[in-house]
C-alpha cells in the first residue's frame, strides 16, 4: 500500500490497467514524482502478473469420462440414500403402527394375571 494518501486506491486500478485515460495521465505525472506509488504500482503489477501465470497454469480441462463417472456416482449415492430414507420410513410407519395396540397387549396381559 502507497504512503501516499493521494494515490491510495488508483496504484491497484493503474496496475491492473482499470484506469481511464482521463485519470491515468495525471497518475502517470504524479508516478514520475512519487517514489512510493511508482513501488507500489510495481509490486501489485507483479503481483497480478503472478496470479495470471497460476490461473492460466490451472486451466487444465479433466476428460470427459471422469465427469461422467463422477456424474455417475452421485447419482448412485444420490438413490442409495432415497431408498435408505424410504426403508426407514416404512420401518417407522411399522413401529408406529405397532404401538397402536400396545395398550392391548397390556391389557391381555393384565387379564391373563388376574384370572
Amino acid at each position: 500500500m502507497p504512503k501516499c494518501k493521494k494515490s491510495e486506491g488508483t496504484a491497484i486500478d493503474y496496475a491492473a490497467k482499470l484506469l481511464p485515460p482521463a485519470e491515468a495521465a495525471p497518475f502517470e505525472a504524479h508516478l514520475k514524482e512519487c517514489p512510493d506509488c511508482r513501488e507500489a504500482v510495481q509490486s501489485f503489477a507483479s503481483v497480478l502478473e503472478l496470479v495470471d501465470t497460476a490461473e492460466s497454469a490451472l486451466e487444465l480441462e479433466p476428460p470427459p469420462h471422469i465427469l461422467e463417472n463422477i456424474e455417475m456416482n452421485v447419482y448412485k449415492r444420490l438413490a442409495v440414500k432415497q431408498q435408505e430414507t424410504l426403508l426407514a420410513r416404512t420401518r417407522q410407519w411399522f413401529v408406529n403402527f405397532g404401538s397402536l395396540f400396545q395398550w392391548q397387549r397390556t391389557a391381555a396381559a393384565s387379564t391373563v394375571a388376574l384370572a
